[in-house]
Protein backbone atom coordinates (compact mmCIF):
# COMPACT_ATOMS: atom_id res chain seq x y z
CA UNK A 1 0.00 0.00 0.00
CA UNK A 2 1.67 3.24 -1.37
CA UNK A 3 1.88 6.48 1.40
CA UNK A 4 -0.81 8.13 -0.36
CA UNK A 5 -3.26 5.44 -0.17
CA UNK A 6 -2.44 5.01 3.79
CA UNK A 7 -3.06 8.72 4.73
CA UNK A 8 -6.62 8.30 2.94
CA UNK A 9 -7.25 4.78 4.84
CA UNK A 10 -8.73 6.17 7.90
CA UNK A 11 -11.16 8.26 5.95
CA UNK A 12 -12.05 5.89 3.41
CA UNK A 13 -13.17 3.56 6.65
CA UNK A 14 -14.71 6.27 8.35
CA UNK A 15 -16.93 6.78 5.57
CA UNK A 16 -17.78 3.74 5.21
CA UNK A 17 -18.35 3.15 8.41
CA UNK A 18 -20.67 6.27 8.23
CA UNK A 19 -22.60 5.07 5.09
CA UNK A 20 -23.42 1.59 6.94
CA UNK A 21 -24.84 3.76 10.20
CA UNK A 22 -26.75 5.82 7.85
CA UNK A 23 -28.78 2.60 5.96
CA UNK A 24 -29.05 1.02 9.23
CA UNK A 25 -30.56 3.99 10.62
CA UNK A 26 -33.11 4.62 8.28
CA UNK A 27 -34.32 0.91 7.95
CA UNK A 28 -34.50 1.13 11.93
CA UNK A 29 -37.16 4.68 11.47
CA UNK A 30 -39.28 2.51 8.67
CA UNK A 31 -39.70 -0.37 10.58
CA UNK A 32 -40.30 1.34 13.76
CA UNK A 33 -43.02 3.75 11.52
CA UNK A 34 -44.59 0.25 10.68
CA UNK A 35 -44.60 -0.85 14.17
CA UNK A 36 -46.24 2.15 15.66
CA UNK A 37 -49.48 2.36 14.60
CA UNK A 38 -51.63 -0.81 13.85
CA UNK A 39 -53.92 1.01 11.43
CA UNK A 40 -50.77 3.00 9.99
CA UNK A 41 -50.64 2.28 6.10
CA UNK A 42 -46.83 1.31 5.14
CA UNK A 43 -44.10 3.47 5.32
CA UNK A 44 -41.84 4.49 2.71
CA UNK A 45 -38.52 5.53 2.97
CA UNK A 46 -37.28 8.25 0.56
CA UNK A 47 -33.40 8.96 -0.41
CA UNK A 48 -32.12 10.66 2.48
CA UNK A 49 -33.80 8.14 5.20
CA UNK A 50 -36.55 10.36 6.15
CA UNK A 51 -39.81 7.78 6.84
CA UNK A 52 -43.19 8.70 5.96
CA UNK A 53 -46.86 7.17 7.07
CA UNK A 54 -50.15 7.83 5.71
CA UNK A 55 -51.75 7.85 9.38
CA UNK A 56 -50.06 8.13 12.14
CA UNK A 57 -51.04 7.40 15.74
CA UNK A 58 -49.50 10.22 18.42
CA UNK A 59 -47.15 7.55 19.61
CA UNK A 60 -45.69 6.96 15.94
CA UNK A 61 -45.41 11.33 16.27
CA UNK A 62 -43.70 11.00 19.24
CA UNK A 63 -41.34 7.71 17.88
CA UNK A 64 -40.76 9.65 15.00
CA UNK A 65 -39.71 12.78 16.98
CA UNK A 66 -37.19 10.49 19.09
CA UNK A 67 -35.81 9.32 16.43
CA UNK A 68 -35.08 12.41 14.45
CA UNK A 69 -33.33 13.56 17.62
CA UNK A 70 -31.83 10.30 17.72
CA UNK A 71 -30.68 10.86 13.99
CA UNK A 72 -29.38 14.34 14.55
CA UNK A 73 -26.81 12.95 16.96
CA UNK A 74 -25.83 10.20 14.53
CA UNK A 75 -25.21 12.93 11.87
CA UNK A 76 -22.91 14.97 14.79
CA UNK A 77 -20.79 12.23 15.60
CA UNK A 78 -20.40 11.37 12.17
CA UNK A 79 -19.53 15.06 11.21
CA UNK A 80 -17.02 14.14 14.85
CA UNK A 81 -15.68 11.12 13.34
CA UNK A 82 -14.99 12.61 9.64
CA UNK A 83 -13.17 15.52 11.18
CA UNK A 84 -10.99 13.14 13.73
CA UNK A 85 -10.16 10.53 10.63
CA UNK A 86 -9.19 13.55 8.50
CA UNK A 87 -5.33 14.17 7.59
CA UNK A 88 -4.22 17.32 9.71
CA UNK A 89 -1.83 19.37 8.37
CA UNK A 90 1.91 19.64 9.39
CA UNK A 91 2.38 22.57 11.62
CA UNK A 92 5.34 24.52 13.07
CA UNK A 93 6.40 22.49 16.05
CA UNK A 94 8.27 25.07 18.09
CA UNK A 95 5.54 27.56 17.80
CA UNK A 96 3.42 25.70 20.40
CA UNK A 97 7.26 25.16 22.49
CA UNK A 98 7.85 28.38 24.51
CA UNK A 99 11.34 27.27 24.98
CA UNK A 100 11.75 26.80 21.53
CA UNK A 101 11.42 30.92 20.49
CA UNK A 102 15.70 30.63 21.53
CA UNK A 103 16.16 28.63 17.93
CA UNK A 104 14.45 31.86 15.82
CA UNK A 105 16.53 34.52 17.80
CA UNK A 106 20.31 36.51 15.93
CA UNK A 107 22.40 35.81 17.89
CA UNK A 108 25.67 38.20 17.78
CA UNK A 109 28.29 34.82 17.47
CA UNK A 110 27.75 31.44 16.29
CA UNK A 111 27.76 28.71 18.55
CA UNK A 112 29.69 25.56 18.54
CA UNK A 113 27.93 22.62 18.03
CA UNK A 114 28.64 21.62 21.65
CA UNK A 115 26.49 25.10 22.79
CA UNK A 116 23.93 25.15 20.08
CA UNK A 117 22.77 21.31 21.77
CA UNK A 118 23.02 22.23 25.08
CA UNK A 119 21.16 25.65 23.90
CA UNK A 120 18.57 23.63 22.94
CA UNK A 121 18.15 21.09 25.88
CA UNK A 122 14.74 23.22 27.08
CA UNK A 123 13.19 23.50 24.02
CA UNK A 124 13.72 19.21 23.76
CA UNK A 125 12.22 19.64 27.26
CA UNK A 126 9.03 21.55 26.60
CA UNK A 127 8.26 19.32 22.50
CA UNK A 128 8.61 16.49 24.89
CA UNK A 129 5.48 17.75 27.14
CA UNK A 130 3.96 18.92 24.42
CA UNK A 131 4.05 15.61 22.49
CA UNK A 132 3.63 13.61 25.10
CA UNK A 133 7.05 11.23 24.38
CA UNK A 134 10.81 11.82 24.48
CA UNK A 135 11.83 14.60 22.08
CA UNK A 136 16.11 14.82 21.99
CA UNK A 137 18.26 17.26 20.66
CA UNK A 138 21.89 16.31 20.43
CA UNK A 139 24.99 15.95 17.87
CA UNK A 140 24.41 13.66 14.78
CA UNK A 141 25.00 13.76 10.98
CA UNK A 142 23.03 15.63 8.57
CA UNK A 143 23.85 15.17 5.08
CA UNK A 144 27.31 13.22 6.57
CA UNK A 145 28.06 16.63 8.29
CA UNK A 146 28.04 17.53 11.74
CA UNK A 147 25.06 19.32 12.77
CA UNK A 148 21.75 19.23 15.36
CA UNK A 149 19.61 16.34 15.55
CA UNK A 150 15.88 16.39 16.46
CA UNK A 151 15.29 12.97 17.76
CA UNK A 152 12.08 10.97 18.60
CA UNK A 153 12.00 7.41 19.69
CA UNK A 154 12.55 4.90 16.52
CA UNK A 155 9.44 2.91 17.07
CA UNK A 156 7.23 6.02 16.35
CA UNK A 157 5.80 5.35 12.74
CA UNK A 158 7.30 7.56 9.71
CA UNK A 159 3.96 9.10 8.67
CA UNK A 160 2.83 9.94 12.68
CA UNK A 161 2.06 13.94 13.34
CA UNK A 162 4.84 14.27 15.83
CA UNK A 163 7.46 13.48 13.19
CA UNK A 164 5.62 15.77 10.17
CA UNK A 165 5.42 18.63 13.10
CA UNK A 166 8.89 18.65 13.87
CA UNK A 167 9.74 17.78 9.99
CA UNK A 168 7.80 20.82 9.23
CA UNK A 169 9.60 23.24 12.48
CA UNK A 170 13.07 22.41 11.02
CA UNK A 171 13.21 22.08 7.69
CA UNK A 172 10.45 24.18 5.82
CA UNK A 173 10.54 26.67 8.65
CA UNK A 174 14.32 27.45 9.50
CA UNK A 175 15.35 26.16 5.97
CA UNK A 176 17.07 22.65 7.93
CA UNK A 177 19.31 25.36 10.09
CA UNK A 178 19.18 25.79 13.89
CA UNK A 179 21.40 28.76 15.45
CA UNK A 180 23.16 28.49 12.10
CA UNK A 181 23.70 24.94 11.97
CA UNK A 182 22.49 22.12 9.80
CA UNK A 183 19.93 20.53 11.43
CA UNK A 184 17.93 17.21 10.78
CA UNK A 185 14.78 15.50 11.99
CA UNK A 186 15.00 11.65 12.80
CA UNK A 187 14.22 8.34 14.55
CA UNK A 188 16.98 7.65 16.98
CA UNK A 189 17.00 4.42 19.50
CA UNK A 190 16.60 5.02 23.15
Amino acid sequence: MAAAERAHWPGRLAGGIISAMNKTLSLALAAAAFCSSPAAAAPSVDWDGAVAVAQASPFAESLRADLQAFRARVRAENAELREAAAPSQPKDAFASAPACASADAVYFRAFSLEEAVRFLQPCAKDLSKAYGLPVSIEKGLVDGKPGILVGVPAMLPQESQVLSDLDCAVREQRKGRLLGLPASVGRVKP
